[in-house]
């Protein structure tokens, strides 16, 4: 194999791994900002700030992006 082949085929990889980790912080950014919205209009139309409380699971979410993108390197666990 070539010098240039072999740059190109570690340049493929390292955009697919780049792209993984993309979309695992765009799919839980837009997860994170769904669960926020609709615990804000339940907040504001009830008047209840106890519904505030639900906004840890979002904190969570937040945590396994960040595992998910640290330990996983981006990749979605099998199941």
């Amino acid at each position: 194999m070539s010098k240039t082949e072999e740059t190109l085929r570690n340049c493929g990889r390292w955009i697919c791994h780049s792209f993984d980790i993309l979309k695992a912080i765009i799919i839980r950014i837009i997860f994170a900002l769904h669960a926020t919205i609709a615990i804000m209009r339940i907040v504001i139309a009830k008047g209840d700030y106890w519904y505030l409380l639900n906004m840890c699971g979002v904190n969570f979410l937040l945590i396994e992006l960040v595992i998910t993108v640290v330990t996983r390197k981006g990749k979605e666990p099998k199941w």
